[in-house]
């Protein structure tokens, strides 16, 4: 079976770029109101750990900038897609934006994880023991991830000098 130009047709029509992106900036006191309202609301979910991270959790938001959250589930509903897809909805709906970016920490690597740990400001624990392990899982990951990674770049840098990187 091949394709043609007709498999590619667009059944709906394409959404301004206005709605994708609504172009409004949340000002500090909506971040914090936004904040409380996905803490709140996470309590009826199986959420462990919510972080806001990115511009807005930095303060450098601007016209473009998306919503950026990070979750981490229960060990448990972390593997199970529909609980996933619960989650993410019930928390974009809080947001009420087109544009939220969300994270799953139960499976994403460890240098997102410890950006999000460290630059990321906590929205949501559902104890401080999680935080506490989660966190320190984390950065102990990001590190010996890091040693690896660099000796792995020494080497490939290495061959670059010597010209041996196409061998």
């Amino acid at each position: 079976m091949g394709w043609s130009r007709r498999s590619f047709t667009r059944r709906r029509p394409l959404r301004k770029v206005s709605t994708l992106f609504p172009l409004r900036v949340l000002h500090p006191e909506e971040v914090d109101g936004l904040v409380e309202a996905l803490a709140e609301r996470c309590r009826s979910l199986p959420v462990v750990l919510l972080y806001l991270h990115g511009a807005y959790a930095k303060g450098t938001q601007g016209v473009l900038s998306d919503l950026d959250l990070a979750v981490l589930l229960e060990p448990c509903k972390g593997r199970d897609r529909h609980v996933w897809v619960d989650v993410a909805s019930a928390l974009e709906e809080v947001c009420g934006r087109d544009d939220v970016d969300l994270v799953l920490l139960n499976t994403a690597g460890p240098i997102i994880t410890d950006r999000v740990v460290r630059q990321g400001r906590l929205v949501y624990a559902a104890s401080e023991k999680d935080r506490i392990v989660f966190e320190e899982a984390a950065i102990k990951k990001a590190l010996d991830f890091r040693f690896f990674s660099k000796v792995y770049d020494d080497a490939l840098f290495r061959q670059l000098r010597e010209g041996r990187f196409l061998d």
